[in-house]
């Protein structure tokens, strides 16, 4: 579900309604509906089945560090906009985070993305190849 901070049309309180009434169906905030992230947040706790996503994230700083303290890592998906966005771009919101240990929660976010980032998914653009995971 595109969901884009203060679009009228995917408001939080709509997007809580939908989840409510679709328990079986997996819903994807592409965008985490941005700019409103702690609405995001609440939405992600609240319904087992509703999903933040980072296409623009790197917009705003700290948003993954946002999403973590909330403790909703495990509830964060990559997305890029590709056309429109480098994939690349999105991976770079992690690099402030220097730990290499794989279960820092900034990290299981950053590895289960790379993991999904083969590099068949990446050749195809203009864009380099993901970075490799740290050895250790």
């Amino acid at each position: 579900m595109h969901t884009w901070g203060q679009d009228p049309n995917t408001t939080p309180d709509q997007i809580s309604r939908i989840a409510g009434e679709f328990s079986q169906a997996r819903i994807l905030m592409a965008h985490s509906l941005h700019g409103w992230w702690d609405d995001a947040i609440e939405l992600a706790r609240k319904f087992e089945h509703v999903y933040c996503e980072l296409c623009a994230a790197h917009y705003t700083g700290g948003v993954i560090q946002k999403f973590v303290e909330a403790g909703i890592e495990d509830k964060v998906l990559y997305g890029s906009d590709l056309p429109w966005l480098d994939p690349m771009d999105i991976i770079d919101v992690w690099y402030p985070y220097d730990s290499t240990d794989e279960q820092d929660p900034p990290n299981r976010v950053r590895y289960r993305v790379i993991a999904d980032l083969d590099a068949d998914s990446v050749s195809s653009t203009s864009s380099p190849q993901p970075p490799v995971k740290p050895a250790g």
